[in-house]
């Protein structure tokens, strides 16, 4: 009848309200996205509140027509999305319970008149039967309320997880995925049930993606067909930020609703020149009251990253810490606020090499207050996460040698002493989170292998030969150099179960191990002494690498190196007096050397990677990792020409009239390029396929080029919880 109100089946339960004539949720009368197939599991069980409705009824009637689906697999999604828009739990229900292989119970107490009007109640249920019901939901609503009350006061004078009791252990710790491709930067809700991650299902572009901490599938939240990534969540639960790219040169920070929704673009800023820094890292971190975002980046294509203020509201920024001016792989990024909001902690320093955690206070309108300041406690490290109680930083020591952290580990800022490791966090960690309950930790592990080729080059006129897979292509086997006579190689690989330094033929075959070191270091980057007798390589563990000096042919290593900071990337001058290495100090790296029989190191200049001239009169070095400028010097570092830009990945090798060089190219191709030196002209020698890594050597007859190639890369989330004592 015109001008009668309209009758509407309202339920109300703890926050919620759900309108089932309208299809609306709304959570404190704020609507919440839900779409229609959960909705209708979620009406279907507040119809009957406390009883088990069948998975076949459920199939019955969210799909009535006969549809040929999944059923299975449909219903668990549409319940896996219901309880995320509840922040419900499988494993500790307050609202939708599974019965095992049955159905499902809505178990929480409705509120108030369970409709507008009145809802039809069924009429085979008696009158008995729904005093019953009303009584059972007036107890239980009862018993529900006391237990907050009880639990928030508990919550209110429990104290919070201690730093230390992370390092105590013991863990358990199982795949929290497992899909094809790339799974990383976990980012937990505030109440630690859900993590918020990327993946790029193995096509190399990622999206973020929300599930629970547990079994479960994945649910998409960003559903654009661009790059997304590096997702944060907010710390009052309702909003995840993260990155996407909008073009090759630009990058945008866009925030979500934690339950899905409309996204809404914050700021964009000039993208980091190389595609490592963009995605393999931590880029943003919100404010502890949720109201702006921490973000690293450069202030304009080809600088350092800073670190910079943008509020959520209104996009305003300012710079907290300032891009450096030197490198495009210099600079300050992974910010991380503490819980109380007054501290950021950062990794600066050159990217996987001379990086180290530092502090920086923060006011309360959110002003740096004095200077960054380094934490004592950690040489290198980065991809940080803070404790729940702010009195201590998870973190990765960097492998010089790979783009991960070799284990996780606990340093407190109130002491120097060493770091603690995490039990049982294993090889390959990368980029850690802590729930803000302290009882669920998760990071990626990383999946990597690496082997060795070689490439012919071509003589003019010509067409080059293909290039040569000399190791196996399971494993790790990488860092090549040749012997000065050419028969030989030393390598890096992991065949025995730990890193050491290993020999073989030329052609690869004859292979033998030269180190043994069983005291959990690793050793990387072999260089051969001009006669061919010692081998100088670097070692160490949790990113404290030295430098040692070993006979060729095995024995007992002798330490070269014995300082506080880092040493890394040994080369041996032409008379076989000195041993050249890279000192990872913080902010740029430095060259430096050392008589090959021990004693004082001298400071040549800043450098990443040094060889000598072939006729011993000068030095070629880089500063860097990525796009690295090469130079030249005379010996003692004065004199210093740039040669040429673009140097990747360490990959450079030294021949009388020219250098070769990695160069990485648009969409992360790469090849081989040369420079003659007397015309400083370049030209590329050979295209790689695939993704080389650190490092190039070339043969003494100058006919091979020797490089490591990347042949699988994965990477998965784990989840760490207390383990039952």
């Amino acid at each position: 009848m015109p001008g009668s109100p309209s009758q509407s089946t309202i339920y109300r339960f703890g926050a919620f309200e759900v309108n089932a004539t309208t299809g609306e949720l709304r959570k404190h009368g704020l609507r919440i996205r839900l779409q229609d197939q959960p909705l209708e599991v979620l009406v279907s069980l507040l119809e009957r509140p406390g009883e088990l409705v069948t998975r076949e009824v459920l199939v019955q009637r969210l799909w009535p027509d006969g549809t040929i689906v999944d059923f299975d697999r449909g219903l668990n999604a549409a319940v896996a999305r219901l309880r995320q828009a509840l922040s419900d739990s499988a494993e500790a229900p307050v609202y939708v319970e599974t019965v095992a292989r049955r159905g499902y119970r809505f178990v929480a107490p409705l509120n108030g008149p369970s409709a507008e009007g009145s809802p039809e109640r069924d009429e085979a249920s008696p009158p008995q039967k729904s005093r019953w019901l009303a009584a059972r939901r007036n107890v239980a609503a009862a018993s529900l309320l006391i237990s907050l009350l009880l639990g928030a006061a508990l919550w209110l004078r429990w104290p919070r997880p201690r730093a230390a009791a992370l390092a105590d252990g013991p863990w358990k710790v199982a795949p929290l995925t497992s899909a094809p491709g790339i799974e990383r930067n976990p980012s937990f809700s505030p109440d630690g049930t859900q993590v918020a991650y990327e993946w790029d299902r193995g096509d190399g572009q990622p999206h973020v993606y929300v599930k629970m901490a547990g079994p479960g599938d994945p649910i998409r939240l960003t559903p654009t067909t661009t790059s997304d990534f590096g997702p944060a969540w907010s710390p009052d639960g309702t909003r995840i930020a993260f990155v996407r790219v909008l073009s090759d040169s630009s990058i945008g920070i866009f925030v979500a609703p934690a339950l899905g929704g409309a996204e809404r673009r914050v700021a964009e800023n000039p993208s980091p020149d190389y595609w490592f820094l963009r995605q393999h890292r931590r880029r943003l971190a919100w404010t502890a009251d949720s109201s702006h975002l921490v973000v690293s980046g450069p202030d304009r294509p080809g600088t350092g990253e800073g670190l910079f203020l943008v509020s959520v509201a209104s996009g305003a920024r300012r710079w907290l810490t300032q891009p450096s001016p030197v490198s495009a792989t210099m600079g300050d990024r992974e910010p991380a606020v503490s819980p109380d909001g007054r501290t950021l902690a950062f990794a600066r320093g050159e990217a996987n090499a001379s990086e180290t955690i530092y502090l920086l206070d923060l006011s309360e309108d959110l002003h740096p207050r004095g200077e960054p300041r380094p934490l004592d406690a950690v040489k290198s490290g980065r991809s940080h996460a803070w404790t729940p109680d702010g009195r201590a930083l998870l973190f990765t020591p960097i492998n010089p040698s790979y783009n991960f952290g070799s284990g996780l580990f606990i340093a407190g800022l109130s002491d120097s002493s060493p770091p603690k490791p995490i039990p049982d966090a294993g090889w390959g960690v990368t980029i850690p989170a802590v729930a803000a309950t302290g009882r669920r930790l998760a990071w990626g592990q990383v999946t990597r292998k690496l082997s060795i080729w070689r490439q012919g080059i071509p003589v003019p006129g010509q067409h080059g030969s293909p290039p040569e897979r000399l190791t196996p292509e399971s494993g790790q086997s990488a860092n090549p150099q040749y012997s000065p006579d050419g028969t030989r190689i030393a390598f890096a690989s992991n065949r025995s179960g730990s890193t050491q330094i290993w020999t073989c033929a030329s052609d690869g075959s004859h292979c033998a191990q030269v180190t043994s070191f069983i005291d959990g270091l690793l050793a990387s980057a072999p260089r051969w002494s001009p006669d061919g007798a010692l081998l100088a390589f670097d070692s160490g563990r949790d990113g404290r690498n030295e430098i040692y000096v070993v006979n060729a042919d095995g024995g007992v290593p002798r330490r070269l190196t014995h300082g506080p900071t880092p040493s890394m990337i040994p080369s041996w001058s032409r008379d076989g007096r000195w041993v050249y290495f890279s000192l990872q100090t913080p902010g740029e790296p430095e060259i430096w050397k050392i008589a090959a029989s021990g004693g004082n190191p001298v400071r040549i200049t800043r450098g990443m990677v040094a060889f000598e001239s072939l006729d011993g009169q000068s030095l070629l070095f880089t500063r860097g990792d990525r796009g690295a400028r090469l130079y030249c010097s005379n010996l003692d570092g004065s004199g210093e020409v740039a040669l040429i830009e673009g140097v990747a990945l360490r990959g450079f090798a030294v021949a009388a009239d020219r250098n070769y060089f990695l160069k990485e190219e648009p969409k992360r191709q790469f090849a081989i390029h040369q420079l003659l030196l007397a015309s400083r002209r370049s030209s590329r020698v050979a295209d790689i396929a695939g993704e080389p890594f650190l490092g190039l050597s070339l043969s003494p007859d100058g006919k091979y080029l020797a490089y490591t190639r990347t042949e699988q890369l994965s990477t998965s989330l784990v989840l760490a919880e207390p383990a039952a004592r």
